[in-house]
């Protein structure tokens, strides 16, 4: 009965792990675009991204060195994170007011269980408004 235990707690403890990337990641997107909103810059990606590694770094491979990834397709557990942040524009393509920012975050491998992955990339998207200076 104690390997079930322990791989259940094994399972739990991880949950707790991937649920913490959400909620981390989103608090990511969330800072990083009243950063872009408020600093006059929609498109400052740079700055977003230390908003966002700050916000992430509770997680295992998120330190303060950490750089960011050169495009979405080359993040990896040593560059784990991405950040795009765009103004919008609206449907006449003009300039809507808008901040957009999107952070993408690829976590390591919490605990190796046969037949699961144990990998999670997450993008959380965030908008807001422009803030007027």
């Amino acid at each position: 009965m104690a390997p079930w235990i322990f791989l259940l707690f094994a399972m739990v403890f991880d949950l707790g792990f991937y649920s913490y990337a959400v909620i981390a990641t989103q608090n990511a997107a969330r800072s990083g675009v009243m950063f872009t909103s408020g600093s006059g810059d929609a498109t400052d990606a740079a700055g977003a991204f230390l908003i966002a590694r700050r916000e992430l770094q509770g997680m295992p491979n998120v330190s303060s060195t950490t750089t960011m990834a050169s495009s979405k397709g080359t993040i990896s557990t040593s560059q784990p994170i991405f950040v795009v942040a765009t103004a919008l524009t609206d449907e006449n393509g003009t300039a809507s007011n808008k901040a957009h920012v999107e952070v993408t975050y690829k976590s390591p491998n919490f605990f190796l269980l046969p037949g699961l992955t144990n990998i999670l990339t997450l993008t959380r998207i965030s908008e807001a408004r422009v803030r007027a200076n």
